[in-house]
């Protein structure tokens, strides 16, 4: 898995525990191992300094809609979503988290981050923004982008009636970028997070050398 790979001396995985640490202090977290998950096992064990984790996990190359389905019985309220191949700063997790607090109400259900840096990841979903909240979402994103789009980083928090939706989605929806498209068709809300302080994404190991 990408997440194990070496960048700045240490493995990616554990930058992003880090991130989550620092945001948050403590926190439970789930990580859905496919490939190599032993490795992920023998690396982090049952806990890394306040952090508890536990694991889920599945031999199959999955989309990220059956990844995250993958953790659904651990799940019992609002949680974040961090991809094993993006390093954010702490203050975008906890930015999250807080406006999902603030502005949770009737049909928002929650917080999305997104960037005006498109070459970080081209194979990402474009997204317009009105009134900081999500107003449309473009998935598979054209190649081109208009200058009203930002592009989806890939850290979100999402209550858990997010993680319904995406049980029910029909199943030929295989990423999560599908099911928040549904969601908005069906008059769900998502604060948009703008996020400016530096971040990675680390597509291919090609990736490592770039940043």
């Amino acid at each position: 898995q990408k997440c194990l790979l070496p960048f700045k001396e240490k493995p990616i995985l554990i930058h992003i525990l880090d991130t989550i640490k620092n945001a948050f202090g403590s926190a439970n977290v789930v990580i859905a191992t496919g490939y190599n998950g032993d490795k992920i096992r023998e690396l982090i064990g049952n806990g890394y300094g306040k952090i508890v984790v536990n694991y889920v996990h599945s031999s199959e190359l999955l989309e990220t809609r059956r990844r995250l389905l993958l953790a659904k019985d651990m799940l019992s309220g609002p949680f974040l979503i961090s991809p094993g191949d993006v390093i954010c700063q702490p203050e975008l997790m906890a930015q999250l988290a807080s406006s999902y607090e603030t502005d949770r109400s009737a049909g928002m259900i929650g917080s999305v981050s997104v960037s005006n840096l498109h070459e970080k990841v081209p194979t990402h979903a474009l997204i317009k923004v009105s009134d900081s909240y999500v107003a449309e979402i473009i998935y598979p994103p054209t190649l081109s982008w208009t200058p009203d789009q930002f592009r989806e980083v890939g850290i979100a928090f999402y209550d858990r009636e997010f993680l319904t939706l995406a049980e029910e989605a029909p199943v030929d929806l295989k990423f999560l970028s599908q099911v928040l498209i549904e969601a908005l068709q069906c008059g769900k809300r998502f604060r948009a997070e703008q996020y400016f302080s530096q971040w990675y994404h680390f597509a291919t190991p090609e990736d490592l050398a770039k940043s």
